[in-house]
Order: structure tokens, then sequence, then C-alpha cells
């Protein structure tokens, strides 16, 4: 599956904030021309509960799904986000609270609230609460 060959790829990126990876390129090339949003939503949800799970490709592709503009899988792509709050991986919860900011859905506030009062790390605690509020404000 093509969406296996990216993740595969992905071990071999370094990913830096403010730059597209060819993996994110990759992930949105699927969603956009391909239209498979679900099954990238699905692979993600895979992967995210796989042995082999990097932490840092997990986060990428949650902050992919975040910014894509695709309605049809737009409560998908918000759940899995949503779930992600609670994985034990730091990347992840990280990777999913700046797919959350991105997609700028209030729906996600309890949710963000909720993982903030149970984040050990003071930096993400502090950014799930700011985003909580930045979307209740609207901004």
């Amino acid at each position: 599956m093509e969406i296996e060959r990216i993740f595969e790829h992905a071990k071999h990126e370094v990913f830096e904030d403010g730059y597209d990876s060819v993996f994110s390129r990759d992930i949105e090339d699927l969603v956009y021309n391909k239209n498979a949003a679900f099954s990238v939503v699905k692979s993600v949800r895979v992967y995210l509960h796989s042995d082999n799970m990097i932490g840092e490709i997990a986060s990428e592709a949650l902050r992919v799904l975040g910014r894509v503009k695709d309605k049809q899988s737009h409560s998908s792509r918000l759940r899995l986000l949503t779930e992600s709050l609670s994985h034990n991986s730091y990347w992840v919860r990280d990777g999913a609270t700046i797919g959350i900011s991105s997609m700028e859905d209030v729906a996600a506030i309890p949710y963000l609230e909720e993982a903030a009062k149970c984040e050990k790390e003071q930096a993400l605690m502090e950014y799930m609460f700011l985003t909580a509020k930045e979307l209740r404000d609207g901004e």
C-alpha cells in the first residue's frame, strides 16, 4: 500500500517546524489528489498503536491531518486528533494539539481542556490550554 511506503520513507527524514517535508507533501497528495483521506486517517490510527511507531513521524502525520482542508473527512480527522491527546507519547500529544489548532474546530475544546489537566509536560499543558482558549475566543 502507498501509505505504508510513505511511512517507511519518513524514517529517513528530518522534520523541521515551518518546513514541509516530503512525508507531509505525500500525505497531502493522498488526501487531495487521490481522495484517500479516510484511508490515511485509518493508517495513521493503526500506526499510532504499532510497535514500530516513531513519535516524530506520528506527530508530523497528525499535524498534516489537522491542516488539510477536506470537509468529508473533517469529523474523522478531528476524532483521531482528539483521541491522540491522551496517547502515551509526548510527540503524538504535541502533534495532535497542533493539528487541532489548525482545524480551528470548537468541538475540540473540552478534549483539549481535559487532556491539559492530565498533561505532565508543563509546556504542552500550557499549549493545550492556550489552544482551547484561542478556539473559544475565535482567534
